[in-house]
């Protein structure tokens, strides 16, 4: 049976895009779903009808196929990738799946290649039952806010008030195009009703800067998460769940006996400790000296890690941990993400100055981006396995896929090779199950039947 207590949500269906195929069996064997998590790029005989076909036609350009019973009044759990490959083919199956039409079965029909379905309104407007976005990764967070910039001697630089030019937030312009409705479907005045679009709610993990973000998809509209402040406690939030918080609980803290009494977590700068101080105190029953982090200075233009460890006393002031850490610490530096893998091991190597020789250091992020540059991913490994590394094991999510799936490539010669196991993935299934059913999606009875031209009319505003 599964470990997760839950009603019986009967007609779930989870779809992933390509590159996330692992983590929704798992998530589809958490949920009892009654329909395997099929979606592929290529099909071959005999194998099972997929529930997503992502192919392309021979220009490259996307040739989609899905699945009626599979997503017709379904409750739909979308686990998007963060391959900026397929962002547009993403896309174009979340708006399907808000609206779409199904063409009637009728022979004359399928033989003119049912060119002729929509002009003789042959064919009914359906939809999911509901639809639950899940995005691991949201790669585009490290652009949230709009800033002025200038020009000065080559560079950027945004200290001048009077800079001429603006970022566009990415953060916030993908998030628009989540929140985007579908086009209405059918001729004008056809014999149609449209039904109402089906709720969605969206969930994302482990966000670096939450506030401007989560405003946005508020003021979208588009969504029916229910709004809650943000709780630092948890890492959860309107559109936010932590996969930080489940790991310390159910991966690093089992792995020390349960015991915190020699734990300490160490974040590479103050923001990171503002961040998940809170969380780690909670999961792990820690004190706050336990709780650290490495100060910055800034060196010229530069931003640097400095040789220290700092912690907030109960009062909330300042205070430098003195003592070395003892010879039996397990020390545990935490990120959000990383690149290339530098802040850890640059942290890791200030971490070894302030403790004792035998002391055991790990190092944990949610998101391992690796540049997504399998070459990147090769150097990462081969830094770690360097005994100056300062690291002794890393651990990651499955979140960002391709990336991931170089992670255990390398790991795979490694133990070709006899080396010992450095690295560890979690899955992210259980923290997306978990969470998807606490927050379940009614269906709303249909609207009452009206004309698709009297309602275009009404949505767009015309007289």
């Amino acid at each position: 049976s599964s470990p997760i207590s839950r009603p019986r949500v009967r007609l779930r269906r989870v779809l992933e895009a390509p590159g996330l195929e692992g983590m929704a069996k798992e998530l589809a064997k958490e949920l009892e779903s009654d329909y395997p998590a099929v979606c592929t790029d290529s099909l071959s005989d005999g194998s099972e009808d997929p529930a997503v076909s992502w192919e392309h036609f021979p220009s490259g350009d996307p040739n989609i196929k899905v699945s009626l019973k599979a997503v017709q009044n379904r409750h739909v759990v979308f686990l998007m990738n963060s391959d900026k490959e397929m962002l547009f083919e993403q896309l174009s199956l979340l708006l399907f799946l808000q609206r779409f039409h199904e063409p009637h079965p009728l022979p004359e029909y399928a033989k003119k290649k049912w060119k002729s379905s929509m002009a003789d309104s042959k064919y009914n407007i359906s939809s999911a039952a509901s639809i639950t976005v899940v995005i691991p990764w949201y790669r585009h967070c490290q652009m949230e806010r709009t800033s002025r910039w200038a020009r000065a001697n080559g560079k950027w630089t945004n200290a001048d008030p009077e800079g001429g030019f603006l970022d566009v937030p990415t953060a916030l312009q993908f998030a628009a195009l989540l929140s985007a409705p579908p086009i209405l479907a059918g001729p004008l005045g056809g014999p149609h009703s449209l039904p109402l679009l089906p709720k969605k709610q969206l969930l994302l993990l482990d966000i670096h800067e939450y506030e401007d973000l989560e405003m946005a998809l508020v003021a979208s509209g588009a969504w029916a998460n229910r709004p809650v402040p943000y709780d630092q406690d948890f890492g959860t939030g309107t559109f936010f769940a932590s996969a930080f918080d489940s790991f310390l609980q159910d991966v690093f803290l089992p792995e020390r006996g349960g015991n915190a009494s020699s734990v300490y977590v160490v974040f590479p700068d103050f923001g990171a400790h503002r961040r998940f101080c809170a969380m780690v105190m909670r999961a792990c029953g820690m004190k706050e000296e336990q709780v650290l982090w490495i100060p910055k200075s800034r060196v010229g233009a530069d931003i640097q890690q400095t040789d220290g460890l700092m912690f907030l006393d109960s009062t909330g002031v300042e205070r430098l941990c003195e003592a070395r850490l003892s010879a039996s610490s397990h020390i545990l530096l935490a990120d959000d993400f990383t690149n290339s893998g530098s802040t850890l091991f640059g942290g890791a190597t200030i971490i070894r100055r302030h403790a004792e020789p035998g002391a055991h250091v790990a190092a944990f992020v949610s998101h391992f981006v690796g540049k997504y540059n399998r070459s990147v991913v090769t150097e990462f490994v081969t830094t770690l396995y360097n005994p100056s590394s300062g690291l002794d094991t890393f651990y990651c999510t499955d979140s960002v896929a391709q990336t991931v799936s170089w992670l255990k490539e390398e790991m795979a010669d490694r133990r070709a090779k006899n080396e010992p196991e450095r690295c560890r993935v979690m899955s992210l299934a259980k923290v997306i199950a978990k969470w998807v059913v606490k927050h379940p999606l009614a269906v709303e009875a249909p609207p009452p039947v009206t004309e698709s031209a009297s309602l275009f009319r009404d949505l767009c505003g015309i007289v």
